[in-house]
This record gives structure tokens, C-alpha cells and sequence, in this order.
């Protein structure tokens, strides 16, 4: 019988009991609401590693995307096998109407992908208790796992089709053989450590910082075993590791034997000084972002903060200096990894990395840390006091984040600004109008109005892409064959390419679509607060619709303002300025 999860008996453990519970409120916490927006997507980064699944689907690879991936590969064999699904079931007959079928409406593409991630997030609640058990009890684990499983942002972010859980769960399965090494274990350990971290840094490159927890596990790994001063060096197992990293690297990132170059230079640059992006997408900034003198390590401590809540963030913060004051091998390297993650995502200078996101590897270790503080603490009191005291307790922490998480859960599911917008837009204006709108070229930004471009503006795509990238193309000749009865002949405009109003009037611009709270003093959107002082003062220019977001709104939506050019324009009627979303929206138009 396997003690591991029964009893002597052949009963469940209550460890196991404890943490089959934890694993269906982790579970369950993170599907909540995965439908969200759809068949909308209001996320920038969601769409990369599912567009790029797809991409692999029809034959092509993108070799320059370096810097995070991976996760693409596990949607490609669940995408593939739902193609099979629908191609035997007829829905679909060809993998060309599989892909319009995406078009058409990306909804089960994104709630498989929501899915995938959300128990993805749930097996790194699993390996924070196996690493918590590895390193001290199995208390240290189930507590570690609970604070883990009730962590604002990692439930968050398990909604998302992004690489930032996955990383999260690649990188704790790394530390967690890399313990396995220093607590006793074998070169499969090693092995095991090396394709984990390979396998993180191809999701996202960051993740080449595993490598000093894991040089840390090999040290004391050949002290356990009483080596020689060389064996530090060279030791096959250590040279056995590092070539399997390397291998398993290339392997799933191939663009690397043709981009090294770039990617070094583009992560020297990001701590040399400050890169004018042209625009960071739709997630938006935190207010604190906006602000030209806040510190990334400011940023990164609230984010932390925010993600756990004070009575969590001062326990898990606690943890950290109990480990530092045991100073056990385990305790060491986890350190040393939350360490120097927090400090070099804060040293950097790229205005891109002012997303709580970035930090995430970091708060499973904090969690760990701090259930093992907490279980020790408990070790003090008598058996009978501390099986009451322990559950209230760790209740008492968590109110706060779970009444958070099913906030910020239930909020996710109501209706988003931009539906809003896109439902009044093609009520009210005409088809076919010209619309300057952000985003880039044939594409809209996520984070603003979801309006379908002209046949004529995709066939312009189609041209320009067919060369530069023929995967585009592709996808811009599929999205004809799906064309909606309401298009309008879109001009995406980023930041770096902003002009000033008169030359838009020249174009013959009629309206413009404009979120105006997401400019001003943003580090990355420079030129659009002018942009809005000059359209607020052209005599020519009327705001006909705002829409704000209201507590029955989704917890993302944006501002949205919609303007007209009286002077291209030949109105019909005249559309009267209103507030969308709530009567009792007071901040009037002009």
C-alpha cells in the first residue's frame, strides 16, 4: 500500500484528504470565470501563444520569437486533437475552415487555452506542497500550497492563455528536483533539474536565472557526498545537466541559432537605460506605473503586497528572514532564487516590465516560506490546540484574498465597456466610415473598440505581408472568406507612429475611437495627451460617446470616447453626447 497517501490501514492520509480540498478550491477558484469577454478578447498578450499554435498547425514556425513561447506546444496537441474531434464529427472538412472557424469566433480556442492554464496553476499549488514536504513536513507543504492557492494574482493570471503561469509551475518543478539533489538525491535529479529549467527559459527567458539555484543544489550536492574540490567543476553529472539544457533549449527554441545576437543585446539593453517603446498593449498600466519616478522596486513590493494581502505578505515576508536565519541548504537556494529574480525584473529599465505578471515565480517561493514558518510556529503548541489553532488561523489569512479573488472573479464576468462600444458603433455609425483607432495596421488593439476592417484594407494586408511574413497573409486570406456585413475602413495608429490632428483631418479621418485615461503620464504612450488637447480645442471636433466604466462593468474595462470630424463627416442626425454604462456617470463630456 502506498504509504504516501494512505494510512496502515488503506485510509486516506489526512495530508491527502487536506490537500485534495486544496486542490479543488485551487482548481475551481481558477476555472471561475475563464469565459470571460468572449467571444471578445480584451487581453494583447493572450492571443501570441495560440496564434502561434495555429501557426504550427498550417506547417509554419516563427524562429524570431525568442524571448517567451513554449506554451504553444501544449495548445498545438489539444488544438490538434480538437481538429480531429471536429473534422470526424463534420463540423469542420479542411484545416483551412479550421482556422476560419477561429475567425469566426475564437471562443473554444481561448476556453481550452483558460483551461489548460488553470490546472496548470493548480499543479503548481501540487508541487508547492510536494516541495514543502520534500524540504521539512508535510504542514510546511499544505500551508505553503494554501497561501499559494489563495494568492490574488496567481488566480488571476491562471485565467490566461499567457506563459506566465506555465513558467511559474516550470520553474517551482525545477527547484523542486533541485531540492530533490540536495536532500539526498541522484544524477536523474539533475537531469530532471536541467530539462525543467530548459523548458522555463524557453516559455520565458528569464528563466535563465534558474541556473544559479541550480549550481546552488550541485554544490551542496557534492559536499553531501564528500567530493573532491574538482568535482565542483567537473563533476559528469553537473556537464551531464548542463548539456541537456542546452539541448532541450535549442530543441524547443530553435530561433536561437539564428537570433542569439538579439536576444543578448535586447537583454543587455534592458538594464543599459531607458527604451522608448512605442506601446505597451491592452493590458494597461498600473496607476503606479504611470508615474516617470516609480521604481521597479517599488512597483514589485506592491504587487507582491497587493497579490497576498498585509496578514499573508508580512507572514511569507517573515518566512523569508526565518529561512535566511536557518540558512539550510533547501533554505539557501530558494532564497538566493526569489532573490535574484526580485532583483533583476527590478533593475531593469524597460518600461514594458511594469506588470505585476513579471514577478510571479517569486510568490510561490514566498508562499512555501511562509507555510513553513507557520507550521513551525504550530509545532510549538500541544497536538490537540494546534489542530483547532491552525485551520482558524490560516482562515483568518485568507478571508481577505478569497473575498478578493471571487471580487475580482465575478467582476471578470460582466460586461466589458468595449462590448458595449462595439454594439452602439455598429448601430450608429455608418458602415464603411474611415475610423482612426489604436492598433497596427489590419490589426485592432485589444484594448480598445473589437471593429472588423474593410475587404479592401485585408487584401492591402494580404499584399504587404505576402513576402514579409507569408503566415499573415495567410491568416488575412482566411479571415475574407468570414467577412461580418459591418466593416469600416480602419486606420490602426501606435504611439510611435502618432501625427498630429490636421494631417488625420487631411486623410479624411470621420471618427476616432480614444481611451483618454490611459495616456496621461504613461511611460510608454507619450504623444497622445497632446494629441488630446488638440482635439479637445479644434472647433471641428465633436465627442458624441463616452463610455465609462461603472460597478456593472467588467473589472478591465476602459474609458472609451468616440469623436467625430464635423467637416468629413455628413451626418444624418445628430448624435447627442451621452454617458454609457451608468446614469449616474457624472464627469460630462466637455
Amino acid at each position: 500500500m502506498n504509504t504516501y497517501l494512505r494510512d496502515s490501514q488503506g485510509r486516506w492520509n489526512q495530508p491527502t484528504l487536506l490537500l485534495i480540498a486544496l486542490l479543488a478550491a485551487a482548481l475551481g477558484l481558477r476555472v471561475w470565470g475563464i469565459w470571460f469577454g468572449l467571444p471578445y478578447v480584451f487581453h494583447n498578450d493572450e492571443d501570441f501563444e495560440i496564434l502561434r499554435a495555429l501557426q504550427l498547425g498550417s506547417g509554419d514556425y516563427n524562429f524570431s520569437r525568442i524571448s517567451k513561447g513554449g506554451y504553444f506546444y501544449v495548445l498545438f496537441v489539444e488544438y490538434g486533437l480538437l481538429f480531429v474531434l471536429l473534422l470526424v464529427s463534420g463540423v469542420v472538412s479542411s484545416a483551412a475552415e479550421f482556422g476560419e472557424l477561429y475567425i469566426r469566433d475564437p471562443s473554444a480556442f481561448y476556453l481550452i487555452g483558460r483551461a489548460t492554464t488553470a490546472v496548470i496553476g493548480t499543479f503548481t499549488v501540487l508541487l508547492v506542497y510536494r516541495l514543502g514536504r520534500l524540504a521539512w513536513s508535510p504542514a510546511a507543504g499544505l500551508l505553503g500550497a494554501a497561501l499559494l492557492t489563495f494568492n490574488i494574482l496567481h488566480s488571476y493570471l491562471s485565467h490566461l492563455t499567457t506563459v506566465d503561469v506555465p513558467l511559474t509551475f516550470l520553474t517551482i518543478a525545477a527547484l523542486y528536483f533541485a531540492a530533490k539533489l540536495i536532500t539526498g538525491g541522484s544524477a536523474r535529479n539533475y537531469w530532471w533539474a536541467a530539462l525543467m529549467a530548459a523548458f522555463a527559459m524557453s516559455t520565458k527567458i528569464p528563466a535563465v536565472l534558474l541556473v544559479i539555484p541550480l549550481l546552488i543544489a550541485h554544490i551542496y550536492f557534492v559536499s553531501n557526498q564528500g567530493g573532491a574540490i574538482r568535482q565542483y567543476f567537473l563533476s559528469r553529472n553537473l556537464w551531464q545537466a548542463a548539456g541537456i539544457f542546452v539541448a532541450a533549449y535549442v530543441i524547443t527554441t530553435p530561433g536561437i541559432l539564428f537570433y542569439f545576437d538579439a536576444v543578448v543585446a535586447n537583454g543587455l539593453g534592458k538594464f543599459a537605460g531607458a527604451m522608448d517603446f512605442a506601446d505597451a498593449g491592452g493590458e494597461g498600466l498600473d496607476e503606479r506605473s504611470k508615474l516617470a519616478n516609480t521604481s521597479l522596486f517599488v512597483f514589485y513590493y506592491h504587487a507582491i503586497l497587493e497579490s497576498m494581502s498585509w496578514p499573508v505578505f508580512i507572514l511569507c515576508s517573515a518566512g523569508v528572514l526565518y529561512a535566511i536565519w536557518k540558512h539550510r541548504p533547501v533554505d539557501v537556494m530558494l532564497v538566493a532564487f526569489a532573490g535574484v529574480w526580485y532583483t533583476a525584473m527590478a533593475s531593469s529599465t524597460d518600461q514594458h516590465q511594469f506588470f505585476p505578471r513579471y514577478i510571479l515565480p517569486v510568490i510561490p517561493v514566498m508562499a512555501l516560506l511562509g507555510g513553513r514558518l507557520l507550521a513551525n510556529l504550530a509545532s510549538f503548541l500541544p497536538r490537540d490546540s494546534r489542530r483547532a489553532a491552525v485551520p482558524l488561523v490560516l482562515a483568518a489569512l485568507v478571508t481577505l484574498p478569497v473575498a478578493k479573488i471571487a471580487e475580482k472573479n465575478h467582476s471578470m464576468l460582466k460586461v466589458d465597456t468595449r462590448a458595449v462600444a462595439k454594439a452602439w458603433f455598429d448601430d450608429n455609425i455608418p458602415a464603411g466610415s474611415k475610423v482612426l483607432i489604436e492598433g497596427s495596421r489590419t490589426v485592432v488593439s485589444n484594448a480598445t473598440i473589437p471593429l472588423q476592417n474593410t475587404e479592401q484594407n485585408l487584401r492591402d494586408s494580404i499584399e504587404y505581408w505576402r513576402d514579409r511574413a507569408p503566415g499573415k497573409a495567410r491568416y488575412f486570406r482566411m479571415a475574407l472568406n468570414v467577412m461580418p456585413d459591418r466593416t469600416y475602413d480602419l486606420l490602426g495608429v501606435q504611439s510611435g507612429d502618432l501625427r498630429d490632428l490636421d494631417y488625420y483631418k487631411q486623410l479624411g479621418i470621420q471618427y476616432l475611437v480614444l481611451r483618454p485615461n490611459k495616456y496621461p503620464g504613461s511611460r510608454v504612450k507619450y504623444d497622445w495627451p497632446e494629441f488630446l488637447e488638440a482635439l479637445h480645442s479644434d472647433p471641428d471636433a465633436q465627442l458624441i460617446k463616452r463610455f465609462v466604466p461603472t460597478e456593472e462593468n467588467s473589472v478591465r474595462s476602459p474609458l472609451i470616447e468616440v469623436w467625430r470630424i464635423d467637416s468629413n463627416v455628413q451626418p444624418e442626425g445628430e448624435l447627442q453626447v451621452t454617458d454609457a454604462g451608468s446614469a449616474a456617470a457624472g464627469d460630462g463630456a466637455r
